[in-house]
């Protein structure tokens, strides 16, 4: 596995830069310079796009709206990685080393082997016990790119794992827009990240249904009655593991099982749903999620949760997810990293892409981008923050047109799974 290195995205560039810039790209109250000559954009990248999206596995083949989607991941892909080659040198990124899983060595089975597989990445990153406050915040700043989408219409949610030398890591999550599925989806991906390593393999990852999973968006139920890890083999097994590491990871055992003692949750006399989906939302996941993990750390058999899914058409909804006070929405919603954002700034306001060539980098018209602009200018007027800045984060993208047309609505910024009481 490749040495980790640290990464060195520019969250806050444009802070750090001119405070403004005119559609010349003249800071404010400078004369506007001699025509400059911009390098063109690549002009491959729709080709290239459609080359990596035939290489996404998944235990069965992709509608054609979710095959675009996953086109339109790469080419979202491709243009961050052209933003972070040409400010930062390189695709830089920084990814945790596990020797059992470099070694080929596997626990006892797929249940064991994904709760120390979680248990040791939260270590890695440093994360204290209990609720991770937003996923996709704490990927980005190592370099991974977290991409969260809602759902366009026919897709159902999904999930994809893109790894290419052309992109570098990435992740997709694609839910329903202000879902707390998309926090699970995105778990789910960086298990693949994790533990699929030999070799790396792209990923197109459908939320299993309610008949194949026996939850409600939160997984697949393991049985202990299932073949043993090293009698099974193939893409299930690795969604299978996957799954359950999403799970571990964004629900602690320790924790979780303590935290059901807090929200007076007794799985084995009474199971009371409104209870767990109280508990869910603190943990940011679904109540389906949540019911599974019961299942995970035996406090019920998996067929009894099984038979819950089935007899519970609709489980109790967890809230969307609070969104922070600068970012519109709450979710899945329409707004891109702000890292992607601060990279296209920083092509601007340094001179090497055009407001149009920006416009394009971040799939926004050229209306949308000076209203951008202008935002950004309103926002330098407030407080100024330091390193992991969030301040710039934009106003919604309204672009048209196709991939590679600086039209598509993309980016779609981060849920936020904050704390939750209890």
């Amino acid at each position: 596995m490749t040495p980790a290195k640290r990464s060195r995205s520019p969250r806050g560039t444009p802070a750090e830069l001119p405070r403004t810039a005119h559609p010349s790209g003249a800071a404010a109250g400078e004369a506007a310079p001699e025509a400059i000559r911009f390098e063109p954009l690549p002009r491959d990248w729709d080709e290239q796009a459609a080359a990596l999206a035939d290489t996404f596995l998944c235990t069965s083949d992709p509608h054609d709206s979710e095959r675009e989607v996953l086109q339109r991941f790469a080419h979202f892909c491709l243009r961050f990685a052209h933003m972070e080659k040409r400010i930062q040198g390189e695709i830089i990124f920084d990814l945790s080393a596990h020797p059992a899983v470099v070694r080929g060595e596997h626990a006892p089975g797929l249940l064991e082997e994904a709760e120390n597989l979680a248990g040791q990445e939260r270590r890695n990153l440093d994360v204290p016990d209990g609720a991770i406050e937003d996923l996709a915040d704490l990927l980005d700043d190592r370099g991974i790119k977290a991409v969260q989408w809602p759902s366009p219409p026919g897709v159902r949610p999904c999930g994809a794992f893109l790894f290419d030398a052309s992109t570098g890591p990435a992740l997709l999550s694609v839910a329903p827009s202000a879902s707390v599925a998309c926090r699970f989806i995105l778990a789910h991906e960086y298990g693949h990240l994790l533990a699929d390593v030999d070799p790396y393999e792209n990923r197109f990852c459908p939320q299993p249904s309610l008949a194949e999973s026996g939850t409600h968006g939160g997984g697949r139920l393991f049985d202990a009655g299932q073949l043993p890890h090293a009698a099974v083999g193939g893409l299930e097994v690795a969604e299978m593991r996957a799954d359950l590491f999403a799970r571990a990871f964004l629900m602690p055992a320790t924790h979780f099982l303590n935290s059901l003692k807090l929200f007076a949750i007794q799985p084995q006399r009474e199971l009371d749903l409104t209870r767990l989906a109280d508990l869910a939302f603190y943990y940011g996941v679904g109540t389906g999620a949540a019911l599974a993990r019961l299942a995970d750390l035996r406090m019920l058999p998996a067929a009894e949760v099984r038979a819950i899914g089935a007899q519970n058409a609709s489980l109790p909804e967890v809230p969307p997810l609070p969104a922070a006070a600068h970012e519109p929405g709450a979710g899945c919603s329409s707004h891109p990293p702000a890292r992607f954002v601060n990279l296209g700034m920083a092509m601007f306001l340094r001179r090497l892409v055009s407001l149009e060539q920006m416009a394009a980098l971040l799939g926004i018209d050229q209306a949308a981008a000076m209203e951008f602009l202008a935002w950004t200018e309103s926002q330098a007027g407030g407080k100024k923050t330091a390193g992991g800045s969030r301040s710039s984060t934009p106003p919604s993208e309204g672009g048209k047109g196709k991939p590679g047309e600086g039209g598509q609505q993309e980016g779609r910024k981060r849920a936020r799974g904050g704390r939750r009481g209890g």
